[in-house]
């Protein structure tokens, strides 16, 4: 699993935002990200976590800090990569062009760095867990199912993704965007993964402003509901 989330976080550090990865410790901006996420998850699950954290558990707290402190200055210079690079072409769809093209509705002006910061750390924060949890799961399932590996190899081989291992088979070409909806077998397994192994055990709480109707159940006015994803999902 830290082998695909330290994968990941180069992935998404190079691919989206093309920093120089010789200049990130990825193992360190790693461990920051799982610290900072525990402690976000503990918060939700306690929200009055924050104000006796420090006094009972000081080294922990004293983590946490340090963490935040190795993600900002990550966020800090991937914000200064942004506005050194001044303002992209409108062709250019690489995610730190459109962060760096956003706009204040109130303003008309470019993002200041307060606002632009979180943004990024939005993105980062998000995808660098989703995204490996996500991987370490497929592959996961995948190998504890010889039938599934055989039928993707198969749809691999097909669309000439695979070398089959067989003689005088032709070098696999790289895969390309379009070949992603061609893969029907491949997003099926990505699909009943994500199914039973849901990145977020939760949905986003909501509070109902009217009187609702989930099924059988009736929901009044003024009620917080909390979807439990993964309960729904995996529920017979």
């Amino acid at each position: 699993q830290e082998q695909v989330e330290m994968m990941l976080l180069d992935v998404f550090l190079e691919g989206l935002f093309e920093i120089d990865l010789r200049r990130v410790n990825s193992e360190e901006v790693g461990h920051a990200m799982n610290t900072v996420l525990l402690e976000a998850n503990e918060r939700i699950k306690f929200p009055l976590r924050k104000m006796f954290v420090n006094m009972v558990s000081p080294r922990w707290s004293y983590k946490v800090w340090q963490a935040q402190h190795v993600l900002g200055n990550l966020y800090e210079r991937i914000y200064n990569t942004i506005r050194a690079r001044g303002v992209p072409p409108e062709d250019e769809t690489v995610l730190w062009a459109c962060l760096a093209r956003l706009k204040d509705p109130a303003t008309g002006k470019p993002l200041t760095k307060q606002q632009l910061l979180p943004e990024i750390g939005a993105f980062i924060l998000a995808g660098f867990d989703t995204s490996s949890h996500t991987i370490a799961w497929c592959l996961f399932n995948v190998a504890a199912s010889p039938e599934v590996q055989r039928r993707i190899k198969s749809e691999l081989s097909a669309a000439g993704l695979l070398h089959a291992g067989q003689a005088n088979c032709v070098t696999p070409r790289q895969l390309s965007y379009e070949d992603l909806p061609r893969l029907p077998y491949l997003n099926a397994v990505i699909d009943e993964t994500m199914r039973m192994y849901p990145v977020a055990a939760t949905g986003s709480v909501r509070e109902t402003t009217a009187p609702s109707q989930v099924g059988p159940y009736k929901i009044p006015e003024g009620i917080v509901v909390w979807p439990m994803t993964y309960a729904l999902q995996n529920s017979t």
